[in-house]
């Protein structure tokens, strides 16, 4: 029996994005001061969002061969927590009384100053419910000594534009990793002094991804042949 589960549950139906019920410390954007700001680079895309008072939300995704999403809630401090099950649930703002209150998720909170981190789908879900107008907020027990319920909102206030940057950068993300290149194996035509196809193709992705990543700094290459043919 969990005679604490049906009771937050009743506490958490009744809030709305804007409310502020006793018994919650509640960490959320105003609607003068919720912003999200993208960064995009061929290697990384982040959309970031800061919670005043607590710290920001942050989602990244990187470049390689499949798409990818993360997410962290992170704190400004490491804060003393409690072990603990942090409840994800998407609430309607004020003004859209009649959306009911979605539960997202639940997983144990995390140590230090990351208090959620999330990966692939739950992430897109995240982003999806943002998209929606709705706002995605985190309820936990276990801050300090436990005697309040923290919630942390994320803002779908001004989020739009900033959606669309991060897709953007996300379409454009070099298809491969640095592994993927490291040791490349570069074949001449049989006989011939010219680099075959597959070869100028690897060089081509070699030179761009030297373009986006500065820290690069050092190449080695080495060459044989084989024993067909004349010297």
């Amino acid at each position: 029996m969990r005679p604490s589960v049906p009771a937050l549950a009743l506490i958490v139906c009744g809030l709305s994005a804007s409310s502020a019920e006793a018994g919650f410390r509640r960490y959320e954007a105003t609607l003068d001061n919720a912003t999200w700001k993208s960064a995009a680079s061929p290697l990384s895309c982040s959309l970031q969002h800061e919670i005043p008072g607590f710290g920001r939300a942050r989602f990244v995704s990187q470049h390689g061969r499949q798409p990818n999403l993360a997410f962290a809630l992170q704190s400004d401090v490491a804060v003393p927590q409690l072990p603990g099950e942090v409840v994800m649930r998407a609430l309607a703002p004020a003004w859209r009384h009649d959306d009911e209150v979605s539960e997202l998720g639940r997983m144990q909170a995390g140590i230090g100053k990351t208090l959620v981190s999330l990966e692939g789908a739950s992430g897109w879900r995240l982003l999806d419910e943002l998209e929606q107008g709705r706002f995605p907020t985190f309820f936990y027990d276990g801050l300090h000594d436990g005697a309040d319920t923290v919630a942390i909102g994320l803002s779908a206030v001004r989020f739009s534009s900033s959606l669309q940057a991060f897709r953007k950068c996300i379409s454009q993300l070099l298809p491969y990793t640095f592994s993927d290149i490291a040791q490349s194996v570069l074949y001449f035509d049989h006989d011939k002094i010219e680099f075959n196809a597959g070869t100028r193709t690897r060089l081509e992705q070699i030179k761009t991804f030297f373009k986006a990543d500065p820290r690069v700094d050092i190449v080695l290459v080495e060459g044989h042949t084989d024993s067909q043919g004349g010297r």
